[in-house]
């Protein structure tokens, strides 16, 4: 849902869901 992508970007910055690139960081910025 790219919505809550938005969202998701608005607070906690963007590329904070680069997934394909940083999982591993992204997982750990999230837990």
């Amino acid at each position: 849902d790219s919505d809550y992508a938005d969202l998701f970007e608005e607070i906690w910055g963007p590329g904070s869901l680069d997934w394909e690139n940083d999982f591993e960081g992204t997982y750990e910025r999230i837990a």
